[in-house]
């Protein structure tokens, strides 16, 4: 008898159900019982600072000078390495070979020469020594080599001291090497809600929600209800 009540009641009820569960699926939660979350972005910025570290280069130039005494021009080919300290200051050496221009004499003996350098980027001192191809004469020299321009003087043994001016393609010497070393900055995004509101988590909820009011961290703002 039990049994028979059972089973007529679960027959009545059943219609009810069927009828309810389409009800239940069919809502999407959208404005205004859902609204987006409103994100905000804050970056802290990171720390960084700077140091400075010896840097090397090495140039090539063509330049032309003229022999004081003389008025002769000369052709200079050279080979410069420099080393800059971080605080500017240049030691290095160079390398040339200078070519009298005689157009009655086509013919003439290069000077070859090895030099030292020591200064700072924008002056600097050259101090060496080296030989008159063909007569091989020995010399000394001495010159100034600033951006563009040098002027100094050889004294060769035998001929006394021959004084020179010229240009060349020497800028000034390579700057420090800047090294930047921190960390970098972070970006944290929060999601909050109008007031009345709730941040609720979509996976959360019984019922689907719209995605024009979910956000990428898949929260919605779900109304008091």
């Amino acid at each position: 008898m039990f049994t028979r009540v059972l089973l007529i009641a679960a027959a009545a009820l059943l219609p009810l159900a069927m009828g309810a569960a389409p009800a239940s699926a069919s809502f999407l939660c959208n404005t205004p019982d859902c609204v987006l979350p409103t994100s905000t972005t804050t970056t802290t910025p990171g720390t960084s600072s700077t140091s400075l570290r010896s840097q090397s280069a090495t140039r090539f130039s063509i330049g032309l000078q003229i022999d004081l005494q003389t008025g002769q021009p000369q052709l200079v080919a050279a080979i410069r390495h420099t080393v800059t300290l971080p605080h500017n200051q240049v030691y290095g050496g160079q390398g040339d070979i200078t070519m009298p221009i005689n157009l009655a004499q086509p013919l003439q003996m290069p000077t070859i020469r090895a030099l030292g350098i020591a200064g700072e980027r924008d002056v600097m001192a050259l101090l060496g020594g080296g030989v008159v191809l063909g007569s091989f004469l020995p010399l000394a020299s001495a010159a100034l080599q600033v951006p563009y321009a040098t002027a100094g003087a050889n004294y060769v043994y035998g001929r006394g001291f021959e004084p020179y001016a010229g240009v060349n393609s020497f800028a000034r010497a390579v700057a420090p090497r800047v090294i930047t070393t921190g960390s970098a900055g972070t970006s944290t995004t929060t999601s909050s809600c109008p007031t009345g509101f709730t941040l609720t988590n979509v996976a959360s909820l019984v019922f689907p929600v719209g995605a024009s009011v979910t956000n990428r961290a898949g929260k919605t703002c779900l109304g008091a209800t």
